[in-house]
């Protein structure tokens, strides 16, 4: 999938976000389809499995965001060292 694809995810027609894909594992950054759609959804992919580790839907877009982009920043640091 690439950035402005839609998805049914939990439930929810959804456009991908974001994406990042660290050591084997996709996490991935959901909006609303519409524009009246506030939520936000961040699901943890394990690539080579197929399948899911996590999913979790936000009340809003805004917070689903700042916690995927944390988490991002953090597992990149850890890598580093």
């Amino acid at each position: 999938m690439k950035i402005g694809d839609e998805q049914k995810v939990m439930g929810c027609f959804s456009i991908l976000a974001k994406k990042e894909t660290i050591e084997g594992v996709q996490y991935e950054l959901y909006n609303g389809k519409e524009l009246k759609d506030k939520f936000g959804i961040v699901r943890i992919f394990d690539n080579d499995s197929g399948e899911a580790i996590s999913i979790k839907k936000y009340r809003d877009y805004d917070n689903a965001e700042k916690k995927f982009d944390k988490a991002i920043s953090i597992l990149k640091w850890k890598n580093t060292y």
